[in-house]
């Protein structure tokens, strides 16, 4: 190795510089793999492009020490300097050391993908237009059970359902389960589910997330997904972390709820031949109980912002997403959803029955209960 081969290895990889044995074939490969993907893990306070590490705020904590973010871009680095070392290693750990060491190079360009599709997809949403402006409400109820969608055209002051299916005349194709399903490698989530389910009879399934998003928001919170009773979230959890797994995992359907309900409202327009550019506003439901807690308020809020914009990637590529996938997707719309302003709000789910009940003409004066089984 040359003199100046060796100054290099030193600044850039910290390598044993007491082992004289002979660099490795892997850890040469795995060195040029650390050269493509070395800005990534060392600017995260700068302006490069990849600093897609940064941890979205709405998972909270994830920039913390075990987080999926801090391990990816701290194993790597480890990896690489130790496979660069030169030190005799066995073939076997040599091989699982690049195999993780591509799969986190991987991550780290497909983070950065997604950022540029997402901005992408924000630019032509907020650029001026010389055609007519079109504004369109979505009202989201995310129920324990099923999810509902309503879409209000503003102008025309028209509110009508989402029909997630093709038959229109059956209510069951309004209504569509909060769950998402998982088989140990990949998520499917929305319309993906029964098909996934199908194929794959042995996977689990994941519902009541509403609910425990606003448990492991709350400020006093002794939640333990764990010994949740509501959803066995252990699977899950030993692939992702605690602190992420709930607000991924609603993440995903918030956002596969978002992309076939804006497909649904552009499909109606052009159907009935309305030109113009849709200026989206996007509201939640959140549970009433939890109104007065300003933490899980802006959990709901932080996670329909970061599902809004997963909505524009899974508009592209539809289908279950691999666990990586899903976590580097979440990541990425989290980082662009804490710098850009989005019309996306949560309000009481008592507010939608109140409004309509207020808005009504045939409404007499009296005294009103409503009663919301979810």
């Amino acid at each position: 190795m040359s003199k100046k081969h060796k100054e290099r290895s030193k600044t850039q990889f910290h390598p044993r510089t007491e082992s004289k044995q002979p660099e490795t074939v892997f850890g040469a490969q795995l060195r040029e793999a650390l050269e493509r993907s070395k800005p990534s893990l060392s600017d995260t306070s700068g302006s490069h492009p990849k600093q897609a590490l940064k941890t979205p705020s709405p998972t909270k904590g994830a920039n913390k020490p075990g987080s999926s973010t801090t391990k990816a871009s701290t194993t790597l680095k480890s990896m690489i300097s130790t496979i660069s070392s030169g030190t005799q290693r066995d073939g076997d750990e040599d091989q699982q050391l690049w195999s993780e060491a591509v799969k986190g190079c991987r991550s780290l360009d497909r983070r950065q993908e997604y950022l540029q599709k997402i901005s992408k997809a924000l630019s032509e949403r907020e650029k001026p237009v010389q055609e007519r402006t079109i504004p369109v409400i979505l009202g989201i109820d995310m129920g324990t059970s099923i999810t509902k969608v309503v879409w209000r055209e503003e102008e025309a002051q028209i509110s009508k359902p989402i029909c997630f299916g093709s038959r229109r005349h059956l209510i069951d194709d309004y209504l569509l389960p909060s769950v998402v399903a998982f088989d140990g490698n990949s998520f499917a989530a929305g319309l993906d589910v029964n098909q996934f389910l199908s194929l794959r009879p042995k996977a689990g399934t994941y519902s009541h997330f509403k609910m425990c998003l606003a448990c492991v928001s709350a400020d006093k919170s002794d939640c333990d997904l764990h010994r949740c009773p509501l959803s066995h979230w252990r699977p899950v959890l030993a692939e992702v972390g605690e602190s992420e797994a709930v607000k991924a995992i609603t993440a995903l359907h918030l956002g596969k709820v978002i992309s076939a309900s804006r497909r649904f409202v552009v499909n109606d327009f052009r159907r009935r031949g309305i030109n113009g550019s849709l200026r989206w506003i996007v509201n939640l439901g959140a549970p009433v109980e939890h109104m007065d807690d300003k933490s899980v308020l802006g959990s709901f809020e932080g996670i329909l912002k970061v599902a809004w914009l997963m909505a524009d990637i899974f508009d592209e590529s539809m289908g279950p997403r691999e666990l990586g996938d899903l976590l580097d997707c979440y990541e990425s719309a989290g980082i662009l959803a804490e710098k850009r302003p989005l019309d996306c709000h949560v309000y009481p789910e008592v507010g939608a029955e109140v409004a309509c009940l207020y808005l009504s003409r045939s409404v007499r004066d009296g005294l009103y209960a409503f009663v919301d089984v979810g």
